[in-house]
């Protein structure tokens, strides 16, 4: 398990402190907390939203600190969760390992798990679409975009793997924004008002049908 001295990753955590609804809780990193505030508003007078959003990763002691804090302390119906755009020096044997954990950890709760794919890289919003894939399905490019993108591709296929090793449902966030460029905030990862709240609402809307 790593720790490093002296440093500690940004977390983000909301918890409502009081009782009356059932609750939902986010586990991700600046994405999951980007769309948060909207899915918190669409869901409002059905579910509490928790929120747990860090750049810790899933070989960090304080990633599972904080996972182990919130759990213990609070019963959720629902959650939905996701690790892959951090950790870049996490080796795929190790997320899968760590992805695995994970989920593993959460199934304990007994809550309804939904595991989002991690959302692409992009260069700025000079293409429409992110890269096009090979017969491997990976994306072509000599540049950090695509290393970072490709990596995204190999964690959500090794996690689709897991989820459905533990039938855990899986909701493709991915594949939702990839190529709209109007969802873009322009720094290659986060999304502008219009993105996020279509985030939230694709997530309301993937509740609601199940």
């Amino acid at each position: 398990m790593r720790k490093q001295k002296g440093y500690i990753p940004w977390v983000n955590t909301w918890i409502y402190g009081e009782d009356g609804l059932p609750r939902l809780l986010l586990v991700g990193d600046s994405i999951a907390w980007g769309y948060s505030v909207k899915l918190d508003e669409y869901l409002k007078g059905k579910y509490f939203v928790d929120r747990v959003a860090t750049a810790a990763t899933l070989d960090d002691e304080y990633f599972w600190k904080n996972i182990d804090l919130i759990l213990g302390e609070n019963e959720y119906e629902v959650i939905l969760f996701n690790s892959g755009l951090h950790g870049g020096h996490l080796s795929l044997s190790e997320y899968e390992k760590g992805i695995e954990k994970f989920s593993l950890r959460l199934k304990e709760t007994g809550a309804r798990l939904i595991f989002a794919t991690t959302t692409p890289y992009w260069e700025g919003d000079k293409i429409d679409k992110v890269f096009e894939p090979d017969e491997n399905g990976l994306y072509v490019n000599e540049g950090k975009i695509g290393d970072d993108c490709n990596k995204v591709i190999q964690r959500n296929k090794i996690a689709l793997n897991i989820m459905n090793k533990y039938n855990i449902e899986v909701l493709d966030l991915f594949s939702f924004v990839n190529g709209v460029v109007e969802y873009r905030s322009g720094d290659g990862v986060h999304y502008n008002e219009k993105g996020w709240n279509a985030l939230a609402k694709e997530i309301f809307e993937y509740l609601n049908k199940k």
